[in-house]
């Protein structure tokens, strides 16, 4: 290879860290956030419905 391939893989693999970096990282570790607050939203509501006595007791315990 000469050294105008290898200047050329260089670059590529520059920007594909600053794209990695920059962009995708961030993304994917929002996506966790999210993800580990709607588990613990979708928990957080379970145990409400248990402490009312059910879904469908929920209209009748509401005043």
């Amino acid at each position: 290879m000469d050294k105008k391939n290898i200047l050329t893989m260089f670059i590529l693999a520059g920007i594909t860290a600053l794209f990695l970096q920059f962009i995708y990282f961030p993304k994917v570790m929002e996506v966790k956030k999210l993800s580990r607050e709607n588990r613990k939203t979708r928990s957080d509501i379970a145990e409400l419905y248990n402490f009312i006595g059910g879904q469908e007791n929920l209209k009748d315990n509401l005043i």
